[in-house]
């Protein structure tokens, strides 16, 4: 996972303005005109969902969010001296699968040369089994196209997975036994808190990258004392408070590029107020010499499809 891609996963001062800021369509997975060769996939797995899965799947609250990006923390030497940026996310209920819109954008101020806006854009189509995802990634430096990702992944028999891409054209890679999406792992990250855990820990493959796929270890603090909320009142702006009371916890996620297999460092540290309806409250992503805050600034729910 590139570490300009986080949103992740995934994240304005009036409603009317934020809404001007949030695209109003439906944002689906862009279609391939060359389909991914999938001939050679051996024995492609996709599960029951379960009555537990099932429970998971109900709590989750579909929804968009804004997020502002500042710099919070930096150390010696860091090359950068301030960052500012926007992020949205939105999370939709697709009857039998999970389609999000992650795109941001971000200037990058340095010390000792002009500053760089980034802004990128990934949209994924997940089965809500686990086993199954179509994903597109592009993203610009100033006006310079210099990513572009688009594939397919699918789980195996065996528990493994392989991807198939139509960009880069013709790549492929596989995928570990027992991986996980994006969603499915924020769904199996939840199921955790809410069974009394403390650490959970994954591999799990999100299409931001050609081939990253990253160890993810994370602590729940079973003690995270209840967010302070305002009451809910029409003169709170764009954030609907009563999606973020329910049960949460503050979290603290350490990626791992699993081909790294030597470092005991991750390569990135993120800490996040996690909700059992998936919804993020706060999150700060911790790289080497600094850190950045993302700030929910607008939250609504979106409505659940009549399948």
């Amino acid at each position: 996972m590139s570490k300009q891609n986080i949103f992740v996963i995934l994240i304005v001062v009036a409603l009317g303005l934020a809404w001007t800021i949030w695209p109003v369509d439906t944002v689906h997975m862009p279609g391939d005109n060359k389909p991914a060769d999938t001939s050679d996939i051996a024995q492609p797995l996709i599960r029951e969902i379960t009555p537990e899965k099932q429970d998971l799947i109900d709590r989750v609250v579909p929804h968009k969010a804004l997020y502002r990006m500042s710099l919070v923390e930096m150390s010696a030497g860091s090359p950068i001296n301030e960052v500012e940026g926007d992020m949205y996310y939105k999370w939709e209920d697709v009857c039998d699968a999970w389609s999000t819109d992650h795109r941001f954008s971000i200037e990058y101020f340095y010390n000792d040369r002009p500053s760089i806006i980034t802004t990128r854009h990934f949209v994924a189509w997940e089965g809500k089994s686990g086993d199954k995802m179509s994903f597109f990634t592009e993203g610009f430096t100033g006006a310079i196209e210099d990513e572009s990702i688009r594939g397919r992944a699918q789980r195996l028999s065996d528990m493994s997975g392989v991807v198939f891409y139509t960009s880069p054209e013709g790549h492929k890679h596989s995928l570990p036994k027992g991986f996980y999406f994006p969603t499915d792992h924020t769904l199996a990250s939840i199921n955790a808190a809410l069974e009394g855990k403390t650490f959970f820990n994954a591999i799990m493959f999100d299409g931001t990258d050609d081939e990253d796929i990253n160890e993810i270890n994370i602590y729940i603090d079973q003690n995270s004392a209840p967010l302070d909320l305002p009451e809910q009142t029409n003169e709170n702006g764009p954030i609907d408070y009563s999606l973020l009371s329910g049960r949460s916890w503050n979290t603290r996620l350490a990626f791992y590029d699993i081909k790294e297999k030597e470092t005991l460092t991750p390569s990135y540290e993120m800490r996040v107020r996690m909700h059992e309806n998936g919804i993020v409250s706060d999150m700060i992503v911790e790289y080497d010499k600094f850190s950045v805050r993302q700030e929910l600034i607008a939250l609504s729910a979106l409505p659940k499809p009549e399948c």
